[in-house]
């Protein structure tokens, strides 16, 4: 075998194996468990007794691929995600749920499979790493999650400042040093940049943890700067066109937007 348990642990690192991943995988060892029996009635290979075929199983899903029980098997392990995957489609209603498990189920086949290569033998163009390749991996990695956290943190501190101006702009209305009408306006306009940064600060989180980039995201946020930037130039009626140009925009938007809800609804 070309991997040792250290070099599986490489492996689960360089596939972004979550704790999330882990909690779904033993979802669906359970599923698989629940419907064992036709589960294995769709191999190619069967088991001598119905206490192998468990432990096959379970070895499968809490990734015991360095043991040698077979687990690569390319047809095998398709058969096995095709069965899951209509499970899932009866039993799991939640959308984002089924789409989480199948991706944890995707990452968790294809570690198996990669880990049991016979030596040499490469697949989809993967071969084991170099010592070099695997320090460079590792560091890229470190300096990735530096980024991730300052950016975490500037995000933060802005999203303060932009609350503490909020609190601000509200003494000023209070007090009458800003007009209603326009202290109100720019209230809301500071909430619609605190919404976008708040927006933006969950995905950075999502993404910081495996998730996937979500463009509806930034679609909402560039919506928020619009909208803020409609409310600014309704204040001054002789930008009329500059505001019917940026009305356009917002409406295209909003319609990209919903377009894009939809896809990912349904994925």
């Amino acid at each position: 075998m070309i991997f040792s348990m250290k070099d599986f642990e490489e492996l689960k690192n360089l596939y972004r194996w979550t704790y999330e991943d882990e909690k779904n995988a033993k979802k669906l060892k359970d599923m698989a468990l629940r419907h064992m029996e036709d589960l294995v009635l769709n191999l190619p290979y069967g088991f001598p007794d119905r206490e192998r075929a468990r432990l096959w199983l379970e070895g499968l899903f809490e990734l015991k691929c360095t043991e040698n029980m077979g687990y690569g098997d390319p047809l095998t392990l398709s058969l096995i995600r095709q069965f899951l995957q209509d499970r899932m489609a009866q039993e799991v209603t939640s959308i984002q749920e089924r789409h989480s498990l199948l991706t944890s189920l995707n990452k968790l086949l294809d570690l198996c499979l990669l880990s049991t290569l016979p030596e040499g033998k490469v697949v989809g163009g993967f071969s084991p790493l170099s010592r070099y390749q695997r320090w460079m991996i590792r560091s890229i990695r470190r300096v990735s999650r530096v980024f991730d956290v300052f950016i975490l943190l500037t995000l933060l501190l802005v999203g303060f400042s932009i609350v503490v101006w909020i609190v601000y702009e509200f003494y000023l209305v209070l007090v009458g040093k800003l007009p209603l009408e326009r202290g109100g306006l720019s209230i809301l306009g500071s909430i619609l940049i605190l919404y976008a940064i708040s927006e933006l600060l969950l995905e950075q989180v999502k993404t910081t943890k495996g998730g996937a980039v979500s463009i509806k995201t930034f679609l909402g946020v560039a919506l928020a700067a619009v909208i803020r930037k409609v409310l600014i130039l309704s204040l001054s009626p002789e930008k009329f066109y500059e505001l019917l140009t940026l009305s356009l925009i917002l409406l295209s938007l909003g319609l990209v937007f919903l377009l894009v809800h939809k896809v990912e609804s349904s994925t």
